[in-house]
């Protein structure tokens, strides 16, 4: 039978033997409780102890292979990043060597350096209205530049020369010239002719 705890009875000692029983009578007993399903401290911490120990050797196993797993994944990442930057590379020196290619085209087309490095770049990156604005830069330059080249060939054309002062001019007079003469000496020979049988 279990014994009730007088020192739960606030100053159970100093009291007297009829006070003691009093206040024993009043105490409330509690009802018994049946520990069969209960197990022991001893049985109980050991379980938790052996709990715990579980626990701990099962984090630490995760630890291992997340760590294990994310050295993967960073040693991927490294790999890819590496990769990238390849590519990039790469993709950098094509376009370069494209562009000294096409550079290289447009001057032999009689475009100058700094047009034909402009119109390579817009051929590279796309950009048609540059490529078409520079087209026509170029052709409206290359116009000038022929019409400019038949003027100083043929200056009577624009109205500054038609003095004679140029070679081939004169020899077109003294060519004019003897064609006239010779129509000129032909034509008095006729005359000549006619005047014979007129006579």
């Amino acid at each position: 039978m279990a014994q009730f705890d007088v020192s739960q009875i606030e100053g159970f000692e100093g009291m007297t033997a009829e006070e003691q029983v009093k206040a024993l009578l009043g105490a409330e007993i509690p009802e018994a409780v049946d520990l069969s399903k209960f197990v022991s401290k001893e049985v109980y911490d050991k379980s938790i102890s052996d709990l715990n120990s579980k626990n701990k050797k099962l984090k630490d196993q995760m630890n291992e292979e997340q760590q294990k797993k994310l050295a993967d994944e960073e040693a991927k990442q490294q790999e890819a990043q590496k990769f990238a930057d390849l590519e990039s590379k790469y993709q950098e020196l094509l376009k370069q060597s494209t562009l000294k290619e096409h550079t290289i085209s447009l001057n032999g087309l009689g475009f100058d350096d700094k047009l034909a490095a402009d119109t390579a770049a817009a051929i590279v990156d796309g950009d048609a209205a540059k490529l078409f604005k520079n087209m026509k830069t170029f052709l409206e330059g290359f116009r000038k530049s022929v019409e400019k080249e038949l003027m100083d060939k043929n200056p009577g054309v624009n109205g500054n020369g038609g003095g004679g002062s140029s070679k081939e001019e004169d020899k077109a007079v003294e060519l004019a010239k003897s064609i006239g003469k010779v129509g000129a000496d032909n034509a008095k020979g006729y005359g000549d002719v006619m005047k014979n049988y007129l006579r």
